[in-house]
């Protein structure tokens, strides 16, 4: 990752988020996903699933944006089907799949790089 000639932070880009072929969100800081968001991006019947908070993403200059899921969830946070730790970062590239259980709020990421 290059710093930006003009400020010298680094350039990350933006998380868009999808559900199937719909965008329903823009993440540009580090932002706290739980129920709330999710019933707002999703719906009802998908975000009522998850917990106050189910998982955050993070913007790591150094090593892009990462997810943490949240210690105590009754559902598991899933990546591309395969549950993760609770707050340990996994990094985040463009296509996963993240669910909350292993059906439910199911969104898409992409990283959308700013020139």
């Amino acid at each position: 990752m290059v710093p930006c000639e003009d400020c010298g932070h680094f350039r990350i880009g933006r998380l868009r988020v999808r559900n199937g072929s719909s965008d329903v969100g823009m993440i540009s800081i580090r932002t706290a996903v739980g129920r709330d968001l999710l019933i707002r991006w999703l719906g009802i019947e998908e975000g009522q699933f998850a917990n106050t908070v189910q998982y955050t993403f993070h913007p790591d200059p150094a090593r892009g944006w990462t997810i943490i899921a949240a210690r105590g969830c009754l559902n598991p946070t899933l990546i591309n089907g395969k549950s993760i730790e609770p707050d340990t970062e996994y990094p985040l590239v463009d296509g996963m799949l993240i669910t909350v259980g292993s059906t439910r709020a199911r969104i898409e990421i992409q990283i959308v790089r700013e020139s």
